[in-house]
């Protein structure tokens, strides 16, 4: 184990995170599982930022919103009716 030096605010807000925590899992939370929760949040928020900016770009520019969303509708009722039958 390493020791590591906190304010005291930080060490308040890490309590509140162990408290809810500990709330939702119904397990003994220390501080230990507490950073590493944050930590495995913030490698999954930061793990590929452009596939969200990919994601975000137009498809293509000479394709409008209103066609886009009408084959997306076709094709939800065609996947409806498959599985209707």
């Amino acid at each position: 184990m390493v020791t590591i030096a906190i304010d005291e605010a930080i060490r308040k807000k890490l309590l509140i995170i162990a408290a809810n925590l500990q709330k939702n899992s119904g397990k003994k939370i220390n501080f230990n599982d507490v950073l590493r929760y944050l930590t495995e949040i913030y490698e999954e928020k930061t793990k590929n930022p452009n596939y969200f900016k990919l994601f975000c770009e137009p498809i293509q520019p000479d394709i409008s919103f209103d066609e886009l969303y009408d084959e997306l509708i076709k094709e939800r009722r065609r996947d409806e009716n498959k599985f209707t039958r």
